[in-house]
């Protein structure tokens, strides 16, 4: 793949990018991506979460990285429901990353990761892995919206991280956007 471009381009620009990737894509979806059924009713706090991604590009490698933390707490900023909050380390270029459970379903995907240096001019201190993940539900919910057929997981056996790396460099791919 190519080089991460670290830019902010609108919703719209990138909902329409998405859109044409992910209907390319639709049949490797269909049948490869999988969220968990267990958050539909709840998301559980304090849960063992891994994440995968290309954080910074391919600056250091072309290879998937991944990190395990906790779910910190089941709402977003502003107690926002479809977003939790996750202290597994989250950098540039993880955006869009798959969040797993311990049994290898999609619980989320990564969207934010907390200005440390605005926090810390505002409040005084710089705080420490606190970043933002969308609920599997939010995902499932976007991808039926854009016409993309998704199924709940119904993995439900523990698996170590070394099988759950092994799911995410299956189903995680880097996606390079350009700016104009």
């Amino acid at each position: 793949m190519g080089r991460f471009v670290y830019s902010h381009f609108s919703l719209y620009k990138a909902n329409f990018i998405l859109k044409f990737h992910l209907h390319r894509s639709s049949y490797f979806l269909s049948k490869q991506l999988t969220v968990s059924s267990n958050y539909i009713m709840q998301f559980l706090l304090g849960e063992d979460v891994l994440v995968a991604g290309f954080p910074y590009g391919d600056i250091f490698s072309k290879n998937i990285k991944v990190t395990k933390g906790i779910v910190s707490s089941t709402t977003g900023v502003g107690d926002v429901s479809g977003q939790f909050q996750l202290d597994a380390a989250v950098q540039p270029g993880n955006s869009g990353a798959p969040i797993y459970d311990k049994y290898g379903n999609i619980v989320g995907v990564v969207v934010a990761q907390l200005n440390k240096f605005k926090m810390a001019k505002t409040i005084g201190s710089l705080p420490e892995n606190v970043n933002f993940g969308i609920k599997a539900s939010t995902v499932k919910q976007f991808l039926n919206t854009i016409g993309l057929p998704t199924k709940w997981s119904e993995r439900s056996e523990p698996m170590s991280n070394q099988e759950l790396s092994k799911i995410a460099s299956k189903q995680t791919v880097m996606v390079v956007c350009h700016s104009d």
